[in-house]
């Protein structure tokens, strides 16, 4: 995050900027995407913001302070805030910005500039090959029916990364096992693929979703395949398969990644 310094003002109109400032980076510091810190010095801090129990996290490779001020003409300051999401997911970030009330209160003295720069990117999962081993070239929605009972998605990326390994047969994604969707976005996702979804949680997110999944069959095994992140932790393989009220086996694929951008 960056500040184009203007001209000095009354000090009232600087502490609220410097407070605008503060409430944009509690945002970004409590929202899934990172940020670039303030890299500036200043003579003055005001009083009132050394009581404010946020602090915003350091970044180990420079320091964060608040911006410093000088004698121009302009009367303005341009925030400028890099989002680092991947292109094209910063869209609620950018919304939550730009309608914050101190960003509304100072909309003819503070300008911002958000700057989608995407720090990370999706990479080829470490279990693409193991997968489309077991489910070959032909017909793998028709492999996965026999194998499976239930297909748990619990991303709108694992979704299209999903379509994509099982797209190069000419069957229809009707004959694939249930879907389960972990939440609205992703089931929106699955749905503009052409995919039907059989299930969906009353919350978003795993521990809701094991807790819910309806068992197809209340006496036999039940069985899971789980196509996900490389990066997801254990939490859907471990609570479907300590579920008591049934029996569930969880087959899981690491089939993409998330990876840094190598920038040149």
């Amino acid at each position: 995050m960056f500040f184009t310094r203007g001209a000095i003002m009354p000090s009232s109109i600087r502490n609220i900027i410097m407070l605008t400032a503060i409430s944009i980076i509690s945002i970004l510091a409590t929202s899934t995407a990172a940020f670039l810190p303030i890299q500036t010095t200043t003579n003055h801090v005001p009083t009132p913001f050394r009581a404010l129990p946020f602090q915003p996290r350091q970044n180990p490779l420079s320091t964060t302070t608040l911006p410093a001020l000088n004698n121009d003409d302009d009367d303005t300051i341009t925030l400028s805030v890099a989002l680092t999401r991947e292109a094209g997911k910063n869209q609620k970030l950018k919304e939550q910005i730009a309608n914050h009330p101190s960003s509304l209160l100072l909309a003819d003295t503070l300008t911002l500039d958000l700057i989608e720069m995407p720090c990370v990117q999706h990479a080829v999962g470490p279990d693409v090959a193991s997968f489309t081993d077991m489910v070959g070239t032909e017909a793998p929605c028709h492999v996965l029916a026999g194998k499976f009972d239930y297909i748990v998605i619990t991303s709108s990326e694992s979704a299209k990364v999903f379509a994509g390994l099982i797209a190069g047969g000419d069957e229809s994604f009707a004959t694939l096992p249930a879907i389960a969707a972990v939440g609205k976005a992703t089931k929106q996702t699955l749905l503009e693929l052409g995919f039907t979804v059989a299930f969906t949680p009353s919350k978003a997110n795993g521990e809701t979703m094991t807790t819910e999944l309806p068992p197809i069959n209340k006496v036999n095994l039940n069985r899971v395949l789980y196509p996900a992140s490389a990066q997801a932790d254990d939490t859907i393989q471990d609570l479907l398969e300590g579920r008591k009220d049934c029996s569930f086996t969880v087959t899981r694929f690491d089939t993409y990644d998330t990876v840094p951008v190598v920038f040149d």
